[in-house]
């Protein structure tokens, strides 16, 4: 009689704790600056772009080649220090996504028509990376690895964000009116 209503709070308890972390703001946000003090060039993302070194640091080829190579207590202080850089590219993928989720939503609170789409697909990629983001936190912290196939989908989609907010900046310029060309003044 009482199974149902252990299950249903064991579920409702995990459901809080989901909601919780999602709706929590990333470390990163916590960081950035109000608005009034922000300039454009603080919120463009850093760290995605370095996904090529830290693809050589989770092979299993190299991996196995520290192994074989290397003495026991080398090797593990190896793969503790390539813990700590794969954290800190995470922590990083989490900056660049907070300043680029912030400098989306300035661009579209600027622009004179945001599109209901475009500002969906936002909310939505900002939930998914959210909960993506802190899955592979926690792998990392709990395993103590991570697939290479997470690191590079949570890069993907900071990538896919910087080209949202390219294109939200591009079409806001061409909907500003064009600065007075001086004209040549007459003798």
């Amino acid at each position: 009689m009482l199974g149902p209503f252990i299950f249903a709070a064991i579920a409702a308890s995990l459901l809080l704790v989901g909601l919780g972390l999602l709706v929590r703001p990333l470390k990163a946000e916590s960081a950035l600056r109000p608005v009034a003090d922000l300039n454009v060039e603080s919120l463009t993302a850093k760290h995605f772009r370095n996904l090529a070194q830290i693809r050589g640091a989770l092979t299993d080829e190299d991996r196995f080649f520290i192994n074989r190579r290397l003495p026991e207590g080398s090797a593990k202080r190896l793969r503790v220090e390539r813990q700590m850089a794969l954290r800190k590219y995470l922590v990083g993928i989490g900056e660049d996504f907070a300043c680029l989720d912030r400098l989306a939503r300035e661009v579209a609170s600027l622009s004179p028509r945001v599109e209901h789409r475009q500002e969906t697909e936002r909310l939505v990629l900002e939930v998914r990376f959210r909960i993506l983001y802190r899955i592979a936190l926690f792998r990392l912290g709990t395993a103590g690895s991570l697939p290479f196939d997470a690191v590079a989908h949570l890069s993907g989609m900071v990538g896919g964000l910087s080209r949202q907010v390219e294109a939200m900046m591009a079409t806001l310029q061409t909907l500003a009116p064009e600065a007075p060309t001086e004209s040549p003044s007459q003798p």
